[in-house]
């Protein structure tokens, strides 16, 4: 149980569909290790399209995925599956019409599939430069948050615990459970997704979540391969309760307060950017005034905040027709009847 992919699922936010189809991307082209069927490699194409229509950050997994790729595929003594070409041709024609469909609305906005190719341009402008910079532990930092002079306390200590062993030991000798390959795959793919974005000085919390699921299944595997070699009732015994309690009740206490009782408070780590709850007390007193204004919800409102940082005002006030916005105050405009500042 991870609290902040828990925190972050409730968001609006491009990662949590990204993490889910690069999983896609990981299943369907482990499926067709195992067996070089076309289905599988077609899925795998529309999870890599699927995953381009989502963030242009895609392309930083994709690099992952191929340098875990070829350290498991030139493991010397182990079967290699050979990619057949015409495979590889559906599933990049998959790949590219999935994506093409979505940054097009359809084929309706054939300008939005050039557009897709400018993203990541934008992308390594904003990555040296602006408010979102932070240094190369500030993930680290998030997932071991504790503050002991302060409560309450967040950490997902045991998680980035357990996958940091777990890669070691699974790159240093085959695992008992499951496939040697695919955990050793896994992996690589982790550590590399972790020294990328922790490379990177743009960062946001919510970038996290794409190493931070890696860690999930690295940890997973490594308990279960644990679990197995414990010969001793009481010895497995033993991990098996401490598995439990430190990986899913522990955390799963954690992500319900952290998305309940804390959910905009910033004393939870993983609020970043956020609204505080005073912007609902905003919404209550517009609509008050609207309840006594002869013209109502017509009434006009005027916004007024520095870098036309209005969000997400406009969404709260979404059920009133007269509302303008400016990033200073226009002395030459008539004053509104609700004035915003």
């Amino acid at each position: 149980v991870s609290p902040g992919l828990v925190f972050y699922s409730r968001y609006y936010i491009q990662e949590t569909l990204l993490v889910f189809f690069t999983f896609g991307l990981i299943v369907c082209a482990w499926r067709y290790a195992q067996g070089p069927r076309p289905v599988w490699a077609v899925l795998a194409g529309v999870c890599a399209g699927l995953m381009h229509a989502t963030k242009e950050t895609a392309v930083i997994a994709w690099a992952c995925l191929a340098v875990a790729g070829v350290v498991t595929w030139i493991r010397p003594g182990r079967p290699r599956t050979a990619i057949r070409p015409a495979h590889a041709g559906w599933a990049l024609l998959a790949a590219i019409l999935v994506s093409a469909l979505f940054h097009s609305c359809l084929l309706t906005h054939p300008r939005g599939i050039l557009d897709s190719l400018g993203t990541l341009a934008t992308y390594l402008d904003r990555a040296g430069s602006g408010i979102h910079i932070h240094p190369w532990s500030y993930y680290l930092d998030l997932l071991t948050w504790v503050r002991p002079w302060e409560g309450p306390h967040w950490n997902e200590d045991f998680l980035v615990v357990m996958a940091a062993v777990g890669a070691v030991a699974v790159l240093c000798r085959p695992v008992r459970t499951g496939h040697p390959g695919l955990a050793r795959f896994l992996a690589v793919y982790t550590l590399a997704m972790t020294a990328a974005y922790s490379a990177i000085p743009y960062k946001t919390p919510w970038c996290m979540l794409g190493f931070l699921h890696g860690m999930a299944l690295v940890a997973a595997l490594f308990a279960a391969d644990r679990i197995e070699a414990c010969r001793a009732r009481r010895i497995r015994a033993a991990w098996i309760a401490g598995v439990v309690a430190l990986g899913v009740l522990l955390p799963l206490g954690q992500a319900w307060a952290l998305n309940t009782l804390y959910d905009s408070d910033p004393r939870n780590p993983y609020v970043y950017a956020h609204t505080t709850r005073d912007l609902f007390t905003i919404g209550d007193r517009v609509r008050d005034a609207a309840s006594v204004h002869p013209r109502g919800r017509a009434l006009y409102v005027q916004v007024v905040c520095p870098d036309h940082d209005y969000w997400p005002l406009p969404w709260t006030l979404r059920a009133f027709p007269c509302v303008g916005y400016w990033p200073e105050v226009d002395l030459n405009a008539p004053p509104g009847d609700v004035i915003l500042i």
